[in-house]
């Protein structure tokens, strides 16, 4: 792919400001230069996609520059489209966070827009099986993978204890604890299917996690014309289970938004959510004293076990046009040391890809043992045309409305059409 194609899907998608980007407290260089020191210093500019994890950010980034104050560093943040709205302006940072399984980014790989890491020490502190599936077709390394997550269903530890509900194994489990909290007066689940995005994240990684390990490749043969979606049951008792998830919130899915369902759960109002491991952080900051269980949806599909099912949270490149390329790696060499990580997996809690990094988050006991057994399945949205998830999603918005799964198969068969064609 060339780049004018990506520089035209840039333009195309983002709209947004670079202003928007800016972070409220971005990182500056350490006080005490003089005058005439500040031009001599080197000026690193960093774009992440994590703005939950900004001040942590911002402390590794002053920490780096203690130890080098011939360093500036300014550390941004924001979306993925604002980082395109960067690229299509040759504005791309010299340090940046990347998804480098994700299609836009293979797609800056192989347009040369960054830098080839795998002559790098700091490629090697990666464990070895996340370093090989994350690694470019041509072979090569062009992030450090530093973190993971996974499609989560969270559950009110101490609502469930107090209500004598044990954690549900099944799906007759789940369903009579539904009954039991619904009963309490407590309403069962929350859903934030008012966010296109969020609905998105939520579908994708737990037809990974239950249905099929590799999802993607069905959609590549409904692309093809090969297949349906309407050809596969499992998928449709996916969908019965997704709708009756929906019979089981306040009836109101859609005007929740993925704030208004953390602050339900953080606040006693709901007992179960269904998110990702990036969420346990903003819970837990909420409410201190909540204890917050951690479970795998119980199984839909006879003999389909269910896996872990995400992608890379927090991977590092650099920019192959960055003016400074001795600093900006030597800034991810820092940041990936033992150290660093640890500090960061800390603030972050999603599970870690840097050998010798320990998170101690008990929740994710099992599903880091689990990705650490290579049980770990890569979302579709990694494999599909950056578009396609969200218009997915859309049409979930109008399933949840009408409850007609067939119309929404029919519409899942031709968006996934139009996405693949006009990729």
């Amino acid at each position: 792919m060339k780049r004018k194609i990506l520089l035209f899907t840039a333009a195309a998608i983002c709209t947004a400001a670079l202003t928007a980007c800016q972070s409220n407290g971005a990182a500056t260089a350490p006080e005490g230069k003089e005058k005439g020191e500040e031009s001599k210093q080197t000026e690193l500019n960093m774009f992440f996609l994590k703005p939950e994890n900004i001040d942590v950010l911002e402390e590794i980034a002053k920490d780096f520059m203690d130890e080098h104050p011939d360093v500036k560093i300014t550390m941004q943040h924001g979306t993925k489209e604002q980082l395109l709205s960067r690229i299509a302006t040759n504005d791309i940072p010299d340090v940046l966070q990347t998804w480098p399984s994700q299609t836009l980014f293979q797609n800056m790989m192989a347009e040369g827009l960054l830098m080839d890491l795998s002559d790098q020490e700091c490629v090697k502190r990666m464990l070895d099986t996340i370093r090989t599936s994350t690694k470019h077709k041509d072979g090569k390394d062009y992030a450090v993978s530093v973190t993971i997550n996974s499609g989560a269903m969270f559950y009110n530890q101490g609502m469930f204890e107090e209500l004598e509900i044990e954690e549900p194994k099944t799906l007759d489990d789940l369903w009579t604890a539904c009954d039991k909290m619904k009963e309490a007066g407590i309403t069962p689940f929350a859903c934030p299917d008012k966010d296109v995005s969020a609905l998105g994240n939520v579908f994708d990684r737990f037809i990974g996690s239950n249905i099929d390990h590799e999802f993607y490749k069905i959609s590549e043969k409904v692309a093809a014309g090969e297949d349906s979606y309407k050809n596969h049951p499992e998928l449709k008792q996916y969908l019965e289970v997704y709708l009756k998830i929906r019979e089981n919130t306040d009836g109101n899915s859609l005007g929740t938004s993925p704030d208004d369902m953390k602050n339900a759960f953080a606040n006693g109002k709901v007992g179960i959510i269904l998110g990702g491991t990036y969420d346990l952080s903003l819970i837990q900051s909420l409410n201190p004293e909540l204890k917050v269980g951690w479970m795998y949806f119980p199984e839909i599909i006879e003999g389909v076990e269910a896996w872990p099912c995400g992608s890379v949270d927090t991977a590092v490149s650099v920019s192959a046009a960055t003016k400074y390329p001795e600093a900006a790696l030597e800034f991810v060499e820092y940041f990936v040391s033992p150290e660093v990580a640890q500090k960061y997996a800390d603030a972050d809690k999603n599970p870690n890809l840097i050998k010798g990094v320990k998170v101690d988050v008990p929740q994710f006991e099992t599903l880091t043992k689990d990705i650490e057994d290579g049980k770990f399945a890569s979302m579709s949205a990694n494999e599909w045309p950056p578009s396609l998830r969200n218009e997915v999603a859309i049409h979930v918005q109008q399933m949840i409305m009408d409850k007609d799964i067939e119309a929404f198969l029919g519409a899942f068969d031709e968006v996934t059409k139009e996405c693949y064609e006009n990729q």
